[in-house]
C-alpha cells in the first residue's frame, strides 16, 4: 500500500469511529428521554399543594344579598297657578335649587323654595300665621333676603315684607311686598326634573291672586320632580321580611362596582303579589311552582349614605347584601382548610410535623371563612389548607 492510500484509510477509520460515538450518544439521549424513570416534577407544577393557614379570631357576617332597583327619591308634581302664556320650561334632568325658576308665565318666575307645605295662598302682610309663613321667613333669610333681620318662625313680619321686597327688586319686577299664589312653589329641598309636562307657548294656570285668571280654573300640573338622593328600592321575599328592618345598615353595589353603605328607610306592612311562571322561577320560593302562581314580597327603601348623584343610576339594577346572621370576634379558618371526616364530623390539619388532625366544631360560614371550635383550637395556630 502507498504511503497516501494508508493516511487516507487511517483518516477513514477515525471518521468511522468518531460517526459511532455519535449514533451511540444519540440512542443514549433517546433512551434517557423515551425510557427510565419518569423525572419528579417541580414543586410549583403540584396544582395539589398544600399552603399554611392561620387560625384567627374575627367577625363573620352571612349575608343575603337581593337585587334592587336605584330611583330618585320624593317623586312630586308641580302646578302652575298663575294666569298667563308660559314663556319657559326646564328641560328634563335639569337640577333647581331652592331660590332657582321652576318655569315662568308672562315672563316672570315661579320660584322654588324649600318647604314641605304646599303654597295654598298669597303672601302677603296681614295674613293668619302658619307653616307656610314659616317656610317663606326661612328661605327669605337663607337667601340672603333678610335686611331687616327676619325672625324665622310662623309669623309675618314687618322683616317678612323687607324680604319680599329685596327678592322682587332682584327679579326686576315692582316691590309689592306680595306674593300671588303660585308665585313661590314649596318642595323639600334641591329638585331635579324629570317630566315636562306644560308646553310652551299654551294658556296655564288658574287663579293666583288678585288679578288672576278665571275663577275657578283648576291649577295645571306642569312638571314632575324628584329630589336628587337615590335610594333602592328592593321587592323582599315575603318570608324574608324579617331581614329588613327600619335602621339597619346594608351594603350595596353599584353598576359601576362600587360598595357604598345604606340603611333601610321604610319597610311595607302590606305585601305585594306578582304573578310568576311555571317553574316558580323568581318567586324567591320553589315550592310556588305552578302557572300564574302569586309570589308575594315586600316592598323595602334603602337610602345610601352620602350624595351618590350621576347621570345614568336612575332604574340602575344594584345588588343589596341584607345581613342574615353575626358571630362577633370568633375562631376561623378559611373554608379550604375545613377536613370533611364522614357525617357531620369535620377537623383541621396541623401545619407542623407530625400534622395531627385537630377535631373541629363548625359554626357561621360567610365570606369564604367558617367559624370553628373545639380542644386544641386557638389563635395563631398554623394549619394546612388545601388551595387546590
Amino acid at each position: 500500500m502507498t504511503r497516501l492510500g494508508a493516511k487516507t484509510a487511517m483518516r477513514l477509520r477515525r471518521l468511522a469511529g468518531v460517526v459511532g460515538l455519535l449514533v451511540l450518544a444519540g440512542a443514549g439521549v433517546a433512551l434517557v428521554t423515551s425510557g427510565g424513570a419518569t423525572p419528579k416534577p417541580d414543586a410549583t407544577s403540584d396544582s395539589t399543594s398544600t399552603e399554611a393557614s392561620t387560625v384567627e379570631r374575627r367577625d363573620l357576617i352571612e349575608t343575603d344579598t337581593e337585587a334592587g332597583t336605584l330611583s330618585y327619591a320624593g317623586s312630586q308634581t308641580v302646578y302652575d297657578r298663575l294666569s298667563g302664556t308660559i314663556t319657559w320650561l326646564p328641560g328634563v334632568g335639569q337640577e333647581i335649587r331652592p331660590g332657582g325658576t321652576l318655569f315662568t308665565v308672562n315672563g316672570k318666575p315661579a320660584i322654588l323654595m324649600d318647604g314641605v307645605t304646599p303654597a295654598y295662598r298669597e303672601l302677603a302682610p296681614g295674613i293668619s300665621d302658619g307653616p307656610d309663613v314659616l317656610q317663606l321667613n326661612s328661605n327669605l333669610a337663607a337667601l340672603g333676603f333678610d335686611p331687616d333681620a327676619i325672625v324665622v318662625d310662623d309669623e309675618w313680619q314687618a322683616a317678612t315684607t323687607s324680604g319680599v321686597k329685596a327678592l322682587q327688586t332682584s327679579l326686576g319686577e315692582q316691590a309689592t311686598g306680595r306674593l300671588a299664589l303660585g308665585r313661590i312653589v314649596f318642595l323639600p329641598g334641591d329638585q331635579l326634573v324629570s317630566a315636562v309636562d306644560g308646553i310652551l307657548g299654551s294658556e296655564g294656570g288658574g287663579p293666583g291672586g288678585p288679578g288672576g285668571g278665571p275663577g275657578g280654573a283648576s291649577p295645571t300640573a306642569i312638571l314632575k320632580t324628584t329630589s336628587t338622593r337615590l335610594v333602592v328600592t328592593v321587592a323582599l321575599d315575603a318570608n324574608k321580611r324579617s331581614e329588613a328592618r327600619r335602621g339597619e345598615h346594608v351594603t350595596v353595589q353599584l353598576p359601576n362596582g362600587e360598595t357604598v353603605n345604606g340603611r333601610v328607610t321604610r319597610v311595607s306592612s302590606i305585601a305585594e303579589s306578582s304573578s310568576s311562571n311555571s317553574t316558580g322561577e323568581g318567586s324567591g320560593n320553589p315550592s310556588s311552582g305552578g302557572a300564574g302562581a302569586s309570589a308575594a314580597s315586600v316592598p323595602v327603601t334603602v337610602a345610601l349614605d352620602g350624595q351618590h348623584a350621576g347621570a345614568g343610576l336612575d332604574q340602575a339594577s344594584v345588588s343589596v347584601n341584607f345581613v342574615q346572621a353575626v358571630a362577633r370576634h370568633v375562631l376561623c379558618v378559611p373554608v379550604t382548610a375545613l377536613l370533611a371526616r364522614g357525617g357531620a364530623d369535620y377537623a383541621v390539619q396541623e401545619a407542623a410535623a407530625p400534622h395531627r388532625l385537630i377535631p373541629a366544631s363548625t359554626g357561621l360560614f360567610a365570606a369564604g371563612y367558617v367559624q370553628i371550635s373545639g380542644p386544641g383550637l386557638h389563635a395563631g395556630l398554623q394549619v394546612s389548607d388545601s388551595q387546590g
